[in-house]
């Protein structure tokens, strides 16, 4: 029996695939929107069933491409606005860190104005959990960021680097449920990725 795709799977596929493809492009001076960091409004075992925010990045660096995977630097402060497709239920937020200064940072996170992560010390890859006061349904949500910040070229005398950065941000998940998200669950190679790797290591050792 062939599989037939409803409507609303179609959507979501499609509309998953848009965002995909789609590179952050400039609102403004330093304000990017959609969707090289992925964020997840709601988070689903299936791929096809997440639902991912539309979102305006105020506050960060040009997005890079490391690995296969998307990531941008923060300045001292920087500004998330998320807009969700209908209203969802949010207790729980992760924000997934690809790097951090040398010798790590303190971070705040505040959403919607209130302070929810008060100097947590990060250092390199690393993930911030933060929980909301109670569970609350929302359309939008505005995601501030403050850290200490540092100049790649003042670290090392090699770089040409001379931007001032905060921290690499590479992903941020909603849920409604603790349980429901593991650190880096959707910002992992693929299992083929992961498995090839290995194999090729084993193989290299072997020889």
């Amino acid at each position: 029996m062939d599989f037939i795709a409803s409507d609303r799977v179609r959507s979501r596929l499609h509309k998953s695939q848009a965002i995909a493809r789609t590179a952050m492009q400039p609102v403004s001076e330093n304000a990017y929107e959609i969707q090289s960091i992925p964020v997840f409004a709601s988070l689903k075992r299936y791929p096809i069933r997440r639902r991912a925010a539309k979102c305006t990045f105020d506050g960060f660096h040009e997005p890079e491409f490391v690995d296969g995977r998307h990531f941008a630097w923060t300045q001292s402060e920087c500004m998330i606005r998320c807009r969700f497709f209908d209203i969802t239920s949010i207790r729980y937020l992760w924000l997934e860190i690809a790097n951090t200064p040398p010798g790590g940072t303190r971070i705040d996170l505040s959403a919607d104005g209130q302070l929810l992560v008060k100097q947590r010390r990060v250092r390199g890859r690393s993930t911030v959990r933060a929980m909301l006061p109670s569970l609350r349904p929302v359309t939008s949500l505005d995601l501030k960021i403050s850290c200490n910040t540092f100049v790649p070229s003042e670290h090392d005398p090699d770089s040409q680097d001379h931007r001032i950065l905060g921290i690499a941000v590479r992903g941020i998940a909603f849920a409604k449920r603790r349980f429901r998200y593991a650190s880096g669950m959707y910002f992992k190679k693929p299992a083929s990725e992961r498995f090839r790797g290995i194999w090729d290591s084993l193989t290299r050792k072997a020889a």
